[in-house]
């Protein structure tokens, strides 16, 4: 029998609202992991451990989850220590030097490429290869956690329009897959520092751009990512030359048409 883990989606307005608890299987964890783990490294063991040119964090895990060394904080938001609070709760055996509280011990991706020989290279790899599905199911509750924030500060007629985009993608088959996955790849898009003038590009701008008023929740998403996304692009500073990237990124919005 297939284990069952349930995530609660619960948005805290003057009145809370709740939504149906979305019900994961480890067989459905396992597939959404796989979609992941290959949209971000082509299901590599290698991709799991990244420190991509021009970026201060390591992206480690089938969801790239970023890991800043001490002192080198930058605008995006840090999601590694909180996967390994996680793998920590769910009785993972972590290595000795690896806890939540622990920053990235490379500085630099020089440092982090000649070290992928190292011991602690290999512990980390072992852990992240050994936990895909745990990993899924972190992303999973991490939806959970950030949706309240989702729809903070918003007028009344927004949290009511991304409420119910949520229930249409959570009623439709991959739906729950698209909700995670862009989430982990672009996150919540509540973070002020993630804006180019005072755009952003994350999981609530989406949300917000879809109509609503199709038979095809997942096409709207794609529509409203595509235009979210070129946006941040052409807002970018150009020394982060992130035209570089649009292609594989509306790549990994066609994934989300995917049924099986």
């Amino acid at each position: 029998m297939q284990k069952k883990f349930t995530v609660g989606l619960i948005l805290f307005l003057v009145s809370s609202v709740s939504l149906p608890a979305l019900e994961i299987s480890e067989l459905d964890a396992s597939i959404i992991a796989q979609k992941i783990w290959m949209n971000e490294c082509n299901q590599t063991i290698e991709g799991l451990m990244t420190w991509n040119q021009g970026e201060g964090f390591a992206s480690l895990g089938i969801g790239h989850f970023i890991w800043y060394p001490m002192g080198k904080a930058d605008k995006f938001v840090e999601t590694f220590p909180a996967l390994v609070q996680f793998l920590k709760d769910h009785k993972v055996q972590l290595p000795h030097w690896l806890n939540p509280k622990a920053t990235c011990p490379w500085h630099s991706r020089e440092e982090f490429e000649k070290s992928k020989r190292s011991g602690k290279m290999g512990e980390l790899r072992n852990l992240l290869t050994q936990t895909i599905t745990l990993q899924a199911l972190f992303m999973a509750e991490r939806f959970s956690s950030i949706e309240p924030a989702l729809v903070k500060d918003l007028p009344k007629s927004d949290v009511d329009h991304i409420q119910t985009q949520i229930e249409r993608l959570g009623k439709t088959p991959g739906g729950t897959y698209v909700l995670l996955d862009y989430l982990n790849f672009k996150g919540d898009g509540t973070n002020p520092s993630e804006r180019y003038e005072d755009k952003g590009w994350g999981l609530r701008q989406v949300l917000l751009k879809m109509p609503g008023n199709t038979d095809n929740p997942i096409e709207e998403f794609i529509s409203g990512a595509t235009k979210v996304l070129s946006d941040r692009v052409e807002l970018s500073p150009p020394q982060r030359n992130e035209a570089r990237w649009l292609p594989g990124w509306l790549n990994r919005l066609k994934t989300y048409r995917s049924k099986d």
